[in-house]
This record gives structure tokens, sequence and C-alpha cells, in this order.
């Protein structure tokens, strides 16, 4: 969801914008989509809606190298993942918000792949 957000919020995208996934992303790492690896198609033009709808990787893996990871850090860190939730929940962690900051302070190298990578594991530890 953040990714979708921070594309409409950036201009990275637009509600009516659709992106033809063709099950394989020719950027970076060339990643694939959940569907080629199981059915060896994509899932075709989706619009923001309908990538929410059917979790489609190829369109996240779009906006992330639309935005950028900067933005997308941005945007996850103004809905609070990385950090606390605030209830009091014992035992609770901050959790891991993958980015650019994160691999600079661990002394890594940040790929283009990697931000594809971020657009679609946001929020995950």
């Amino acid at each position: 969801m953040v990714p979708a957000i921070a594309g409409l919020e950036t201009g990275a995208i637009t509600v009516n914008e659709r992106i033809n996934d063709t099950g394989i992303y020719p950027k970076g790492h060339r990643p694939r989509c959940w569907i080629y690896s199981r059915y060896g198609g994509g899932h075709g033009l989706l619009d923001v809606s309908g990538a929410i709808k059917h979790s489609c990787n190829y369109f996240f893996f779009e906006v992330g190298s639309r935005m950028g990871i900067e933005k997308l850090e941005e945007y996850s860190r103004y809905f609070g993942l990385g950090e606390k939730t605030g209830v009091e929940l014992l035992g609770e962690l901050s959790g891991t918000l993958a980015g650019k900051t994160l691999y600079d302070e661990l002394g890594l190298t940040w790929y283009e792949g990697s931000t594809l990578s971020a657009a679609i594991r946001t929020g995950r530890k």
C-alpha cells in the first residue's frame, strides 16, 4: 500500500495509468512477478487498483523505479514503518526498514535492483 500511495502522491503514477505486466521486469536484476513464476505470463495491463487487487509485483517494481528509494523510504517512515507502534506490547521490536539509509549505515552498496525489491517488501522485517 505504501508504494501505491507514495506513487500517487509524488506523481510517479496516476489513478488511471495502466502498466503492462509482461511477467519479467526489464530493469535491475530482471525480477519476475509472482504470476510469471507460477503461470508463465504476466497480469497484463493494470491500474493501481488492479495492481493492489492482484498483488502485482511488476507494477510496484515500476512504481519503485520511477520514485526512487529516497521517496519510498520517506513515505515508509511517514507511515511509521520501521518504528514501534506505540501500543504497549511486551517484547515489541521496531523492525527494519530496508532502504539506502540502512545500507549506508552498514557500509553496504545499494543497487537498482534493491529498490525494486524494497518496493514490494516495504514494511516487512
